[in-house]
């Protein structure tokens, strides 16, 4: 786990008591420690699942804590997976240290994205869809980086949090662009001395990431893309709110239009097929 600072949450490790968990042991999957708050039972009550109550003090969703004892929560992936593929879920009044453990919990788990503000946390499930765009995105920054040579560096989805702020989020992409050569060859972020990712990138086909935007401004990063399905939004970050923008300040000949353009080709044609489209517009536009 990142420091209280904030930073790339490690979500591999274990958060319950006993040790990791090994791979192929049914006691590895994934755990939540419940606290008096009921994090685990609103979650399992959200995904139609029954907790179980392994121990410590007190009943389960109880506002009374008992001799500063917990309630340990055994929840299966089954929870996760009940939630249907674009699904949003919204709990409110959920404490930071819960929104940190249920992010060990969960672990590396594909097809999440988990985002916290201050108090109100959201999990968002994907789709074969969503993926889609976000991976093509990420080839077309890949593909003008190499072709005009830009540093620019990729860290996916990865856990953007502070614990001063009370925020956290995982984009579907994210990119260092003017920040690339003070991030360099790092592995892990930590938003408490490193600068957060130039660039964010939100796919909104089945879910709106209108209610992120707050986080990434608390956050800092200076540029939100997102797409529709239809249309892709450049907002740029003045003061303490985003503005629309024609064009990418990290990236300049990436314009909303363009972008929109080759995106909207990836509805009909393969991903290959896009690059191949945009690596032609890209030599026509030296």
């Amino acid at each position: 786990m990142a420091d209280a600072g904030g930073g790339q949450h490690a979500r591999g490790r274990s958060a319950y008591r006993g040790g990791p968990a090994k791979l192929g042991d049914a006691a590895a999957k994934p755990r939540l420690i419940e606290t008096v708050y009921g994090l685990g039972y609103r979650l399992a009550q959200a995904a139609g699942c029954r907790p179980v109550e392994t121990g410590g003090g007190g009943r389960l969703g109880s506002d009374t804590m008992v001799d500063n004892m917990r309630t340990e929560t055994v929840l299966d992936r089954d929870l996760f997976d009940r939630l249907p593929a674009g699904s949003t879920l919204v709990l409110r009044d959920v404490p930071w240290d819960d929104y940190e453990a249920l992010l060990d919990a969960v672990g590396e788990a594909a097809g999440l994205r988990i985002s916290y503000d201050r108090g109100t946390l959201q999990i968002m499930t994907l789709s074969p869809e969503h993926e889609k765009y976000v991976r093509l995105i990420d080839n077309l920054v890949s593909m003008l980086s190499v072709k005009r040579r830009i540093e620019v560096l990729s860290f996916g989805s990865f856990t953007m949090k502070r614990k001063i702020k009370l925020r956290g989020a995982e984009p579907d992409g994210c990119f260092y662009v003017q920040s690339a050569n003070i991030i360099g060859g790092k592995s892990h972020i930590d938003l408490a001395t490193d600068p957060p990712p130039d660039v964010v990138v939100e796919i909104d086909v089945h879910h709106e990431s209108v209610s992120k935007l707050p986080i990434y401004a608390g956050l800092g990063v200076r540029e939100v893309w997102r797409y529709d399905g239809q249309t892709l939004t450049i907002s740029r970050l003045e003061g303490e709110r985003y503005s629309d923008a024609k064009e990418s300040l990290a990236l300049p000949m990436l314009t909303a239009a363009v972008l929109t353009q080759f995106l909207s080709l990836g509805r009909d044609k393969t991903q290959y097929e896009v690059l191949l489209a945009f690596e032609k517009w890209l030599d026509e536009h030296r």
